[in-house]
């Protein structure tokens, strides 16, 4: 428990500090909510993911396909359920 609390925490530092840095050089081109999500529950940075098959149910539920480091994940991401991904055997 301990270890995905510090990860989580450490995942949300790293969002602020890349927000914080996009706006002083004046970019506002915010990742979307796959790539966030992604980086939050894979060890893989914004230049590291590849999103693919995105859509968004009528519920509001994201579903996706995250590329990371050779390994393919099956995420899905609802504002009350949170966020999860789930790495696909080949």
């Amino acid at each position: 428990m301990r270890i995905i609390a510090k990860t989580k925490m450490m995942a949300i530092r790293s969002m602020i500090a890349m927000t914080f840095s996009f706006g002083l050089s004046g970019c506002m081109d915010m990742p979307s909510v796959p790539e966030q999500e992604s980086i939050l529950n894979l060890d893989c940075g914004l230049k590291e993911i590849q999103i693919l098959d995105e859509s968004i149910e009528l519920n509001d539920e994201y579903n996706w396909t995250a590329v990371c480091k050779g390994k393919t994940y099956d995420c899905t991401y609802h504002e009350t359920a949170g966020s999860a991904c789930y790495e696909l055997n080949d």
